[in-house]
């Protein structure tokens, strides 16, 4: 959630939460050739590949010869561009959300045939467990493999029954990558090791620049969900939080970006006039949120200085603190500032070069290691 900043108030003055730059010193390094393997059939919408697509540019801007290698859903191209699909995607519901798992008559040899072409100096992985694209190219790689944990939470059936059978493939992982400590603390239980921590990034420039809607600016405060509406997101809490906000007469409307499971459900609990839809691009930065307390949001949301956090699954605390902010602008404001000042550590240049010199470290140990 974020409040809006009253000199300049964007489109939604409270959201719920669930580039340029010189590029002269790194492009005088030596150009990397990169394949960022994503096992969630780029570029289906998803965190996951939000971030691949968005590491895959900045790589490419930096001057690297930069790959995505994804699965293919559909009537989709095998090859398209700097994407290369291999075997087939099917999703399922798991776990309260969508599960990923590709398939292929002739998967380890396109993989061994891939990267004898390609000859990466890196590949990296995006959650290098999921099946069985990701386990099939690692495991046909011989070159400096690298992996990024996004997951983190409670117990896992499939990460406790699959640690032996992939503990052979998480050998061949010369770097971890976790971009949390909770997303870290979660994997290494049952892949134990070295996790460098780089968090996710966003994209400053699109945000800062977006333009307010003006029909929204009506002096009624719009509270924003963005998030994909399944029960693990935690949208029903927000319903019954806005339930009590109405209650206390607060002039307040409910704008929602994201779709899902959930959504038929959501719209008749809610009624159809108290829910829409609103582009991402609409999103104004400077704006603070309101969060659950929990560990993925408290690496990025500082407590009562750049947003609020309530206890999860507890809508009144939720209402509470909504209600703080629709009665205090000077609040709204204080909290968005400060976001806004934050805001530039997670911007995708800074965390890009952070993984590029990771690599690079990686080489180097690779290239004594040889010596």
């Amino acid at each position: 959630m974020a409040a809006e900043r009253e000199a300049a108030p964007p489109p939604a003055e409270v959201a719920v939460k669930h580039k340029k730059r010189n590029a002269s010193a790194s492009s005088a390094r030596s150009s990397l050739k990169i394949a960022l393997v994503s096992p969630y059939g780029f570029p289906h919408p998803g965190g996951v590949n939000d971030h691949v697509r968005s590491q895959h540019e900045e790589l490419r801007r930096l001057g690297h010869d930069a790959w995505i290698i994804t699965s293919k859903y559909g009537k989709e191209r095998e090859s398209e561009g700097h994407v290369i699909r291999l075997g087939t995607g099917w999703a399922f519901p798991a776990n309260g959300s969508m599960g990923r798992v590709t398939l292929g008559w002739r998967f380890k040899e396109q993989a061994r045939e891939l990267l004898a072409e390609h000859r990466f100096d890196i590949l990296h992985f995006h959650e290098p467990f999921v099946p069985f694209l990701s386990p099939t190219v690692l495991d046909q790689s011989d070159t400096v493999n690298v992996a990024t944990f996004h997951a983190f939470g409670g117990f896992s059936p499939s990460y406790w029954i699959g640690q032996r059978w992939a503990a052979q493939l998480a050998a061949k992982l010369q770097g971890r990558i976790a971009v949390s400590g909770a997303a870290r603390h979660f994997i290494s239980r049952y892949f134990p090791g070295d996790y460098r921590i780089i968090p996710n990034g966003v994209d400053i420039e699109r945000y800062a620049s977006a333009a307010p809607i003006e029909e929204l600016r009506d002096g009624t405060l719009n509270i924003l969900f963005v998030g994909r509406l399944e029960e693990r997101k935690g949208f029903i809490h927000l319903l019954k939080a806005y339930h009590r906000l109405r209650k206390r007469h607060v002039d307040a409307r409910l704008l929602v970006v994201g779709a899902g499971p959930k959504l038929r459900e959501y719209r008749r609990y809610a009624g159809l006039r108290q829910i829409r839809d609103v582009e991402l691009e609409a999103m104004a930065a400077g704006i603070p949120i309101v969060a659950s307390d929990i560990h993925g949001y408290k690496n990025v949301v500082q407590r009562d200085a750049t947003g609020l956090l309530v206890e999860p699954k507890n809508h009144k605390q939720l209402a509470a603190a909504l209600y703080a902010l629709a009665r205090d602008p000077d609040l709204r404001h204080q909290l968005g500032e400060a976001a806004r000042a934050k805001a530039p550590e997670y911007s995708w240049p800074r965390v890009t070069e952070q993984v590029v010199d990771y690599y690079r470290e990686l080489l180097a140990e690779r290239s004594r290691g040889r010596g």
